[in-house]
């Protein structure tokens, strides 16, 4: 056995993997290295089946395709997932549908090294393996499955932990922030802990306001994959009210339809609830909902 193939089946008995797969999000169907064929969920119920070519792994990342098994071939063109941002990285046009338009697929990187700065959480990390690019096609693939939104919620004793770090770090002088790290459910976005932007970033405690390094990214994809958690949401502190500025809108941390991104008011200064926060949901296009007051505290239970 390769060292790749044990790395590769390494990520596979996960279990981040068996958790996706026992909800059904997705299924290993069969594995012959350098191939995995995986099955993903999509929107309506339909199942998509994909093909990695995971040569190199997990150093290079994998290429796929869209797969059909029965003919054993890329499935036909006017079969592929279509719809939005669904046909954007399912575009059978790109480089003939051998690969999917997307930052993690080894394909498609060259040519794009804007991609590092728009969507440095969607580049290939190793520790993450295979599971990361089929977290990002199944998000996709389901983004418009769910019409509810699932709301937050705090282990004990991790909110009021998480108000006295911000405030400490940012010295009731400046703005900090922090990802927020746990598990998604069928029902809500659970936070078991946190990681401050400080811890990976240190320069950016220099900074008035916030700024991450995109350096930053791989570092947390990397706890991730050690602790076994998700990015389920981030925070940050504001002197004043909990209103989004514009640099809030326009760069999200995590541009991801359905992110969640809170603010506290007043530096994390006191004892801070729910409804003293916002609640900002990212829509995609630069568009965002956001909840305040009553409204924020009915999606977050600390």
């Amino acid at each position: 056995m390769t060292s790749g193939m044990a790395a590769l089946e390494a990520h596979l008995a996960s279990g981040r993997f068996r958790a996706g797969a026992a909800k059904g999000r997705w299924k290993l169907l069969e594995l012959q290295w350098p191939f995995a064929f995986i099955d993903v969920l999509a929107r309506g119920g339909r199942r998509v089946v994909l093909r990695f070519d995971c040569t190199g792994y997990p150093e290079a990342a994998p290429t796929a395709t869209v797969w059909d098994r029965a003919a054993r071939c890329q499935l036909a063109a006017a079969s592929w997932p279509r719809g939005g941002r669904v046909s954007q990285v399912f575009n059978p046009g790109w480089k003939g549908g051998t690969a999917l338009y997307i930052p993690c697929d080894r394909e498609s990187i060259p040519g794009h090294s804007q991609w590092a700065g728009e969507h440095p959480w969607l580049m290939w990390c190793p520790a993450r393996g295979l599971l990361q690019y089929i977290e990002a096609v199944s998000e996709i693939l389901q983004r418009a499955a769910s019409s509810s939104m699932k709301r937050l919620e705090f282990l004990p004793g991790v909110w009021k932990g998480l108000m006295g770090d911000l405030h400490q770090r940012g010295g009731g002088r400046r703005e900090s922030g922090a990802f927020l790290l746990g598990q998604i459910t069928d029902d809500a976005k659970v936070v078991s802990e946190w990681v401050s932007y400080e811890d990976l970033d240190p320069a950016s405690r220099k900074h008035a306001i916030i700024q991450l390094d995109t350096s930053a990214f791989p570092l947390l994809w990397q706890m991730c994959a050690d602790r076994d958690v998700q990015v389920v949401a981030d925070i940050h502190t504001h002197p004043g009210k909990p209103i989004q500025s514009r640099s809030d809108r326009a760069f999200p941390m995590l541009a991801l339809s359905g992110h969640i991104a809170l603010i506290a008011p007043r530096f994390a200064r006191g004892a801070v609830k729910p409804s003293d926060v916002s609640f900002n949901v990212y829509a995609g296009g630069g568009e965002w909902n956001s909840y305040f007051g009553a409204d924020a505290a009915s999606l977050i239970k600390n």
